[in-house]
């Protein structure tokens, strides 16, 4: 079977996080916030609770510090891990499922990865890392306000992958892969082998708006932040790898991205079909960028086209 490799110098906060070895905090709960040992107690619980997949305990935690103004980007990948946890999210599990994609149906590999059901936490727990992966910014980043995410909070984010850190956006790149895999789960109704079983209604902008649950626009955002994250990850990817990374790629993104129509169907591409709803370039390649914010459609009304546009051509490839 064919495996991805990493460079060993790769993603090593991501690993340090998912592969920490036990470690003792000195004291224990209640802990008080303002206090700067016990957050690094709270810390060491965290990591501690993600040793035993404990996720529960890491979540809790983690939203603490998360929330506060103490919150840094060691916090946020803590924050991102924990939720990460709570999907299910095996990183060299899922690195080797990226390595064996099946190429001929390629979306049918994300439920497969990700099951979910409603009666689970998954799906809003990969929109809760993704949020926070997004706000993992390169020191002295400044950010236009039209590019923020969540201005005016502890965790202000960017919708452009090259402000982030590397392994923010290599992480991510597995988190959309979860947020895609729960929320086909969810409204594609897969069959037992993982093929399409229902259609995603919200082929036009109008259905994508007058989705009030997010779940749209945030399957839509997922995708492009998983290409942005599988093209920033071949730095970090041994030669050997990237290989498997690109077919993946070819055979996705264009299609959901660019198409107009896809060959031998009726389907635009989120690009394609933003401007078939009457928008300028200028506007839908904007209204692309700014999809990568999972609360994008309801910002503007161009993105919520573009959104439509690449769901239709989930459907169209989803076989």
């Amino acid at each position: 079977m064919k495996r991805l490799s990493l460079k060993p110098a790769s993603v090593s906060l991501i690993i340090a996080i998912a592969l920490s070895a036990f470690v003792s905090a000195c004291g224990g709960p209640p802990y008080s916030i303002d206090n700067s040992t016990d957050r690094d107690a709270m810390k060491i619980d965290i990591l501690n609770a993600l040793t035993k997949e404990d996720c529960a305990t890491a979540i809790t935690l983690a939203t603490t510090l998360y929330d506060s103004k103490y919150s840094d980007n060691e916090i946020r990948m803590l924050y991102a891990s924990a939720h990460g946890c709570n999907v299910g999210l095996k990183l060299y599990d899922a690195i080797g499922d990226l390595a064996n994609f099946n190429i001929a149906n390629p979306i049918s590999q994300f439920p497969k990865m990700f099951p979910s059901t409603v009666a689970d936490s998954r799906l809003a727990s990969s929109n809760y890392a993704q949020d926070a992966l997004q706000a993992i910014l390169n020191s002295g980043t400044v950010l236009a306000v039209p590019d923020q995410i969540y201005p005016g909070t502890y965790n202000v984010g960017s919708d452009n992958y090259a402000f982030r850190s590397d392994d923010a956006n290599t992480y991510l790149m597995f988190i959309s892969m979860a947020e895609i895999g729960t929320a086909l789960n969810r409204f594609g109704s897969p069959s037992a082998t993982y093929g399409q079983g229902a259609t995603l209604q919200w082929e036009t902008m109008a259905a994508v708006k007058a989705d009030t649950t997010g779940a749209a626009c945030a399957l839509a955002s997922a995708f492009l932040n998983f290409f942005d994250g599988a093209n920033s990850a071949f730095s970090y990817l041994a030669p050997s790898a990237t290989g498997s990374i690109q077919a993946v790629l070819t055979i996705m993104q264009g299609p959901l991205v660019t198409q107009d129509p896809i060959p031998g169907r009726t389907t635009f591409g989120g690009n394609a079909h933003c401007l078939s709803d009457g928008y300028s370039q200028a506007q839908c390649t904007a209204a692309g960028q700014r999809l990568r914010f999972r609360g994008a459609c309801s910002e503007q009304d161009p993105a919520a086209s573009y959104a439509a546009g690449i769901i239709g051509a989930v459907n169209d490839l989803w076989l």
